[in-house]
């Protein structure tokens, strides 16, 4: 649950804080509806999140969470318009689920729940630091156009450590 939220939590600032940037940039959609689409997943995210309060299947979301976190993100990464906001748009499932399920997960394999509620933080926090770091890398490195490219083995990680 860890490894999974360290790398859904490095995705996730690249995601919402460069979607306007590289979508008025690289796939050419205007500014107020790159921010519209942002608040439309928002708005999914949040539905998606009351309906889901009452999961039975923690285990099954998760995993439905961080399988669409991949497509999502490799529908980002190939600079179609169409795609991008389809992906866009999928990552609100990780959005809404990856958080609660991987804490869920967290706290249900320690037996403090205060620590493991410090730990799985400090991961978040972590990964939230050195995501701005990776995206100026990958930008002065490769461009804009690369941002979501290395978005697809964080994603493909978050996956193999909720399958584990």
């Amino acid at each position: 649950a860890f490894a999974s939220n360290f790398a859904y939590s490095l995705i996730l600032p690249l995601v919402l804080s460069y979607w306007p940037l590289y979508s008025s940039k690289v796939v050419c959609l205007p500014v107020t509806t790159s921010f519209a689409l942002l608040s439309l997943l928002f708005l999914i995210s949040g539905t998606i999140r009351g309906l889901s309060m009452g999961l039975r299947n923690v285990e099954r979301s998760q995993k439905l969470a961080v399988t669409t976190l991949m497509i999502s993100v490799i529908l980002l990464a190939t600079r179609s318009g169409l795609l991008s906001v389809i992906g866009l748009l999928l990552f609100s499932v990780p959005h809404a689920l990856v958080y609660p399920t991987t804490l869920y997960q967290a706290m249900k394999s320690s037996q403090s729940e205060v620590k493991a509620n410090y730990v799985y933080s400090l991961s978040s926090g972590a990964a939230e630091v050195l995501s701005p770091i990776l995206a100026g890398l990958v930008i002065t490195g490769w461009g804009l156009e690369a941002i979501y490219v290395v978005a697809v083995p964080l994603a493909l990680a978050s996956m193999i450590a909720s399958y584990a």
